[in-house]
């Protein structure tokens, strides 16, 4: 599954009754049996209590703990198994934090793929890019993305959005505060020419263009 069509089929996370989604006002709070469901509040959750007991939330949680179980028995033997299941707790469960935590392990498995689950790689860092499941950490996000361009395995699906993820934050840069002293530092400076350069590369073929591939040490 390319990153488009995963992103095509990735709901944000919204009260199951009103449909409010979360914000800086607004935390949902999970069914504390499924883990699934999210409510913006105690009124919600009790309006819908009755209708979810009947057998939803059984069958959530049933779900939910299957891809757990089944992440911890793969353990390290299969990126690719691991990276197909997030994909499907993500966009066939909903359960975006639990996805993430695969897309990490696939990320990190070097078995079928050494070095990690390239793709993998991508998709969590789309999540630590925009915060969903997760709290946003555009660092990581911007580590990932750079793993990508370094792997010996890269390709089309894991090239281009790794290029184009690069891009935003360049375009934006990240500013790092450090709370105990209210001051702020640059962890990745602002560079409209290394956005556009990564923008333009992302439509080059990695496996062709062999300048590409060290693109990172190019710039």
């Amino acid at each position: 599954m390319s990153l488009e069509f995963y992103l095509e089929d990735l709901k944000p996370y919204t009260c199951q009754v009103c449909h409010t989604g979360e914000s800086t006002t607004t935390k949902l709070q999970r069914c504390s049996l499924c883990k699934v469901v999210r409510y913006c509040g105690v009124e919600c959750q009790r309006k819908h209590w009755k209708q979810h007991k009947k057998g939803e939330c059984e069958k959530l949680k049933k779900m939910r703990n299957f891809w757990i179980q089944d992440a911890q028995n793969i353990g390290d033997k299969n990126g690719t198994h691991l990276f197909i299941g997030a994909t499907r707790v993500a966009t066939e469960l909903g359960d975006h934090a639990l996805a993430v935590e695969m897309f990490e392990r696939a990320a990190n498995t070097n078995y079928p793929i050494e070095g990690g689950h390239p793709n993998a790689m991508v998709y969590a860092a789309y999540h630590y890019e925009h915060g969903y499941g997760v709290k946003q950490n555009l660092e990581k996000a911007f580590q990932l993305y750079q793993r990508v361009l370094s792997h010996s395995e890269f390709g089309g699906e894991n090239w281009g959005p790794a290029c184009i993820g690069l891009s935003r934050i360049h375009e934006e840069g990240i500013i790092k505060e450090d709370k105990e002293t209210g001051s702020y530092s640059t962890v990745i400076e602002k560079n409209l020419e290394l956005a556009i350069k990564y923008k333009v590369f992302s439509k080059s073929n990695p496996e062709t263009d062999g300048d590409v591939k060290y693109l990172g040490e190019a710039f």
